[in-house]
């Protein structure tokens, strides 16, 4: 009887950017709408960078721990789903393709739903922000695959 061993390169010198890329979108949720809305519309902002993460920093870095986790979590799914060495170029490929669909579009969501609003209530919705992107990382992974397999029959 054949025993077989997974073949993983953990001490390859040519590291995968991708669950780096993923840990920078996450956090890039929280903090890239409090630089921009200040710079792009001044004065009708509530929240800015200075305000949530210098001023008084441990809500910020809470908030930013809090919505940074799903990614961090797609991020470590990343590197441990893209670690061995002897996977076919098109199951990689769809695996990027579906780390790339749960990342991106969720991403896009954070900043829109991280610009700071001036209505009543509307701030306290970024602490719902992590549920969501919890339940929609699943979705876009499948989304991903799904697309990659499609394009990868057609060429």
């Amino acid at each position: 009887m054949e025993s077989t061993t997974l073949s993983v390169n953990l001490r390859s010198r040519r590291r995968a950017p991708l669950p780096w890329i993923v840990l920078a979108l996450g956090i890039s949720v929280p903090v890239l709408p409090r630089l921009v809305v200040p710079l792009a519309a001044p004065g009708w902002y509530v929240d800015d960078f200075r305000k949530t993460f210098l001023e008084d920093p441990l809500p910020g870095l809470g908030m930013l721990a809090w919505n940074s986790a799903p990614f961090a979590l797609l991020a470590l799914f990343a590197w441990l789903h893209l670690l061995r060495r002897d996977l076919a170029p098109a199951v990689r490929r769809a695996r990027r393709a579906g780390i790339w669909m749960a990342a991106v579009p969720v991403a896009a969501l954070g900043w829109w739903w991280h610009v700071p609003q001036t209505a009543y209530g509307m701030n306290f919705a970024v602490a719902f922000y992590t549920f969501y992107a919890l339940a929609l990382m699943p979705v876009g992974y499948a989304a991903g695959r799904l697309a990659a397999r499609l394009f990868a029959r057609r060429s």
